[in-house]
């Protein structure tokens, strides 16, 4: 059940972010900024309390693990094995 969640909140999480990511300059930028950018977005804040709670579990730990990493170098095919 934990992964039916996580591919869930996966999509969920991953389209508000590509609007997020529309200039190569913010393709620099950490996935650490990428995560506060979206978890101070209308995307984020109208969710309700119970999905909120559950994304900042996840997008805590996704932060703590790869947030130093910029989204050029995650999005490269050289770094998705490492993603899976």
């Amino acid at each position: 059940m934990k992964v039916d969640h996580f591919n869930r909140m996966s999509l969920s999480f991953t389209l508000p972010m590509q609007k997020l990511v529309k200039h190569k300059q913010e393709r620099r930028c950490p996935l650490s900024y990428l995560i506060k950018e979206y978890s101070r977005s209308a995307d984020f804040t109208s969710k309700s309390d119970k999905i909120k709670h559950a994304y900042i579990r996840f997008l805590t730990e996704i932060e703590d693990i790869f947030g130093d990493l910029t989204l050029k170098y995650i999005q490269s095919p050289r770094a998705r094995g490492k993603f899976k």
